[in-house]
């Protein structure tokens, strides 16, 4: 099981276009004709001339940090999210969200220095970056897309 925590304003970049017929595929960008991006496949595909046949699929610009269960429960403890309580699918204000992220990765120890050669580090006072860290950062991106657009961030 996991959990994936996404930004609700997701933003249409582009349309990508797969074809049945030959399985090729191609992306078209907002307000690129498409005449110009098909006319080539259409050329050699002689079933998507005469049938149709693509499939078009929206491309979204979006942040997203999917993590398992237990990853999960740790950052919802960091975030000040109650663990016991937090249901597996749920929404928060993107500057809430921003907030706690920020403030749970100021909180966390500070990384370790990279040791000279020969020397070593006390693990006791000090540590290198961890995997929590990293998805404390993402997750600030997450909240920083979403409070930018005024938009929520979600987890299920």
């Amino acid at each position: 099981m996991s959990l994936t925590f996404t930004s609700t304003a997701a933003v249409v970049t582009g349309v990508r276009h797969d074809c049945y017929h030959d399985s090729t595929s191609w992306t078209v960008p907002v307000g690129a004709d498409l005449r110009s991006f098909t006319a080539a496949h259409d050329a050699r595909c002689a079933d998507c001339r005469a049938f149709g046949g693509m499939l078009a699929t929206p491309v979204l610009d979006v942040e997203e940090l999917s993590v398992p269960d237990t990853t999960a429960a740790e950052l919802f403890g960091l975030l000040g999210l109650p663990v016991d309580t937090t249901p597996t699918a749920a929404i928060i204000d993107g500057e809430d969200f921003l907030g706690r992220a920020l403030v749970a990765l100021a909180l966390m120890p500070e990384a370790a220095e990279v040791p000279a050669q020969g020397r070593s580090v006390d693990v006791r006072s000090r540590r290198a970056p961890s995997l929590l860290e990293s998805h404390l950062t993402q997750l600030c991106r997450i909240g920083q897309h979403a409070a930018d657009r005024g938009a929520c961030v979600t987890w299920s």
